[in-house]
């Protein structure tokens, strides 16, 4: 019999556990990732919007995990970020204006609910699929704070550019 692949919407068990093991670890530097845009971006209202952000993504991974022992797996046992992502937050936001981090924040969470739905279109068991609609809800809430924020910063510093000098 030949193996199934993710393509053809039918997971086996070791597949469906390296699958959720890869976004347990995409949870591992979203939290990364938002740790280091808290620490850029300042202003208490951001900051709280994103450490509530940081939440959501470590109970996704805790949820994955879950779901992939239910079905027998071990599980990516995140210590903090991969050398990558800690890499990537800091090289992609340490140089950043506010509207820049924003945006790249607005990269992130395109790509995280790419791959949310991606897997959704998979036979996961019952406990992962709860756990995939979970936090492909969650992504898309924080796409659409990240994009207005995005867009509302971008304005704010086109108006500070065109303002007269006094």
């Amino acid at each position: 019999m030949a193996k199934r692949t993710l393509d053809e919407r039918a997971l086996d068990d070791r597949v469906a556990i390296a699958e959720l093991n890869r976004l347990i670890e995409r949870e591992a530097n979203a939290v990364a990732l938002l740790d280091v845009a808290c620490a850029v971006l300042g202003g208490e209202a951001r900051v709280e919007a994103l450490e509530a952000f940081r939440s959501d993504h470590e109970r996704h991974a805790d949820r994955l995990a879950a779901a992939a022992r239910a079905v027998g797996g071990a599980t990516f046992q995140p210590s903090g970020p991969t050398a990558l992502g800690r890499f990537e937050a800091i090289a992609l936001l340490g140089e950043m204006d506010t509207a820049g981090v924003l945006r790249a924040l607005v990269v992130h969470e395109r790509l995280a609910l790419a791959a949310y739905e991606r897997r959704l279109e998979a036979e996961f068991p019952a406990e992962a699929r709860d756990a995939l609609e979970e936090a492909a809800d969650d992504e898309r809430r924080h796409l659409e704070w990240v994009r207005e924020a995005a867009d509302d910063a971008s304005a704010l510093a086109v108006a500070s550019a065109a303002a007269p000098k006094p």
